[in-house]
């Protein structure tokens, strides 16, 4: 994880309780996430399944993640329900997944920083292990599986 640098990030697999522990996280670090409904950020006290987080590693140390106990999804189709408007996504598993959304319907999928460099990506075609993705739904609620 670059350092002083915002990232889209998700956590593949389903945490037992939706917490994530870190040694050495702390106050510097936070996941935000976004309350569509009220316009806000939010600092959410449990982490889901196929949702993108913004984080930013502030200090010079290096962090080591550690999931907690979980469970791998089973390698079957997995089903994303994207609302009208933006959206926040995660890839749900630990390998890359192909995507390819019909762009007169959604713009994105696109990240926030890849490597060192910063700004948003242009569309992408795949999603990475760990990787938050925005999606714009311009069509009602729609679900969409792989």
């Amino acid at each position: 994880m670059p350092i002083e640098k915002w990232r889209l990030v998700s956590f593949p697999g389903e945490l037992d309780n939706g917490t994530l522990t870190s040694k050495g996280l702390n106050t510097k670090h936070v996941f935000y996430s976004r309350d569509w409904d009220n316009n806000k950020w939010v600092k959410p006290d449990t982490l889901y399944l196929g949702e993108a987080y913004w984080f930013k590693h502030q200090y010079g140390k290096k962090i080591d993640f550690t999931p907690g106990s979980g469970t791998s999804l089973p390698l079957e189709p997995y089903a994303m329900e994207l609302f009208p408007g933006w959206n926040f996504i995660g890839n749900p598993f630990f390998f890359s997944v192909p995507i390819n959304l019909d762009q007169g319907d959604f713009y994105g999928p696109v990240t926030y920083g890849i490597g060192e460099k910063s700004g948003w990506s242009e569309v992408v075609t795949e999603m990475q292990p760990w990787g938050g993705y925005l999606i714009q739904n311009y069509t009602d609620t729609v679900r969409l599986s792989n």
